[in-house]
C-alpha cells in the first residue's frame, strides 16, 4: 500500500499502535524511504454493505470504542494532524468557489464556534476516522478495516465520517438512514457531543465536496441540502422536542 497525501508516517503510526484486539488489518512491513506499507492480504476482502444490523460491525465498532488510542501512547516528534487541521484546510481550499458561498462560510463559523465551546478542551485519541464501508473488509467471520487516516481528535470524531458517507450511499429514504445511524452510534457517545461532533463532519464534507470533486458541486449541493434538512428543519430530530433544531437555534 502507497498511502497518498503525505500520509504515510499517521497511517504506519496508526498500523503500529492498533491492539490486537482492533479489527485491523496487520502491518507486515514497511519501507520509509519509499513510504510503502506492507500489510497482510484480508480473504476474501469484500467491501460489505454497512448493515447495523450485522453482528460482526457490532463488534468492529465495540473493538475500536474499547481500544481507543490515547495520545500519550504516541511519539511525541510526529506532527499528528487533528481534526481541525483537516477542517480549516478544506474550508481554506473551498474559498476560492463562489458556490453558495455565504451558506457555506456561516455554517463554517458555527461549526468553529461549536469546536471551540463543546470539544477544543475534550479527551483526544488517535482516531482512524474514515469508518465507512469503503475501508471495511469481510475477513472470513469478522470485518476488519484498513485505510486509517489517523487524525487527533475526541472519540466522537470516530463514528461521524459513517453518518455521512453511508447516508449519502443510500439510494432510499436518506433522512431516515441518518438517524438510524446517529441512533446506532448512541451508544458509544453522549447524544448531544455526538449531534455537534456531527454537525461538525457535515460542514468539513460540504467543504471539502466543492474543492475536490469535478461534478459540478452535485455532492456540495446534497450536503447543504442535508445540513438544512437535518440541523435546521427539524425534519430528522430525534424525540419530542424537536432536538437537532432546539439545540442548534442555542448555538448559532
Amino acid at each position: 500500500m502507497h498511502p497518498g497525501g503525505g500520509r504515510f508516517a499517521y497511517e504506519l503510526a496508526y498500523y503500529q499502535l492498533s491492539g490486537a484486539n482492533m479489527h485491523m488489518a496487520r502491518l507486515l512491513d514497511y519501507d520509509a524511504q519509499y513510504s510503502v506499507l506492507l500489510v497482510k492480504r484480508i480473504v476474501p476482502g469484500i467491501q460489505t454493505k454497512f448493515d447495523i444490523g450485522d453482528p460482526r460491525l457490532a463488534d468492529l465498532f465495540d473493538d475500536f470504542n474499547r481500544n481507543l488510542i490515547d495520545v500519550e501512547r504516541m511519539d511525541p516528534s510526529l506532527k499528528i494532524p487533528t481534526f481541525m487541521d483537516e477542517f480549516y484546510k478544506s474550508a481554506d481550499l473551498s474559498e476560492k468557489y463562489a458556490f453558495e458561498a455565504k451558506f457555506r462560510k456561516d455554517m463554517t463559523l458555527v461549526a468553529v464556534n461549536l469546536w471551540n465551546k463543546y470539544f477544543a478542551l475534550e479527551k483526544k485519541y488517535f482516531l482512524h476516522r474514515d469508518l465507512h464501508r469503503r475501508n471495511i473488509l469481510s475477513d472470513k467471520n469478522q470485518l476488519t478495516a484498513i485505510d486509517p487516516l489517523g487524525v487527533i481528535a475526541p472519540k466522537e470524531f470516530e463514528y461521524t465520517i459513517a453518518l455521512v458517507v453511508e447516508t449519502r450511499l443510500e439510494t432510499k429514504n436518506q433522512l431516515k438512514k441518518y438517524i438510524e445511524l446517529f441512533q446506532y452510534f448512541e451508544k458509544y457517545c453522549d447524544k448531544r457531543m455526538l449531534c455537534v461532533a456531527s454537525f461538525i463532519t457535515w460542514v468539513h464534507k460540504m467543504n471539502e465536496y466543492v474543492f475536490s470533486r469535478q461534478d459540478n458541486f452535485q455532492r456540495a449541493s446534497w450536503a447543504i441540502k442535508m445540513i438544512q434538512n437535518i440541523f435546521f428543519d427539524g425534519k430528522a430530530c430525534m424525540d419530542d422536542k424537536d432536538y437537532y433544531t432546539l439545540f442548534l437555534q442555542k448555538n448559532v
